[in-house]
């Protein structure tokens, strides 16, 4: 279950992802990523993994690792007083690539004390920018400097052949 997004004065956008088992609020600002991720299970969660290829950073809480690879941002803990217990909310902050990346959506993998796993997808994170965006623009650029000097010639050739 998902609800819609609220833009905020401070430049924010915010947006609920929840089953069952968590909740978590992606807040997105300046190409940073918060997520508030709740446990609503009876076990401690103990894992998340973000898949993302258009981030190069995970701030984690105290108590916590991380492994960033080019698939995925992964955050961990051993230390059962660090882990998200039931009904806590945790922090987790995930920094895109400054350029290629795009608001889009992705799973979200959790991890309970439990052995028990988890997953959210249509989660929002950071994506890479589809590589067909960089060829429109070189495509649509061509076709107006073709358009300009075709305009150009035509008319070059309407003044010649004005002055005979």
């Amino acid at each position: 279950m998902t609800s819609g997004a609220r833009p905020r004065a401070e430049g924010f956008a915010d947006r609920r992802f929840e089953n069952e088992n968590v909740s978590v609020i992606v807040k997105v600002h300046s190409g940073v990523y918060t997520y508030e991720v709740t446990n609503l299970a009876e076990s401690a969660i103990v894992d998340l993994k973000v898949i993302t290829q258009a981030a190069f950073a995970i701030i984690v809480p105290d108590g916590w690792s991380k492994e960033i690879t080019k698939e995925f941002l992964r955050a961990n803990t051993d230390d059962a007083g660090a882990a998200i217990l039931p009904r806590q909310t945790e922090s987790f902050d995930i920094y895109a690539i400054g350029k290629g990346s795009v608001l889009g959506t992705t799973e979200v993998h959790l991890e309970f004390q439990s052995d028990r796993q988890c997953v959210i997808d249509g989660v929002w994170a950071p994506v890479r920018e589809p590589e067909y965006y960089t060829w429109l623009v070189v495509v649509c650029l061509l076709l107006i400097i073709l358009a300009h000097a075709a305009t150009l010639i035509y008319k070059d050739r309407r003044r010649a052949n004005s002055h005979h």
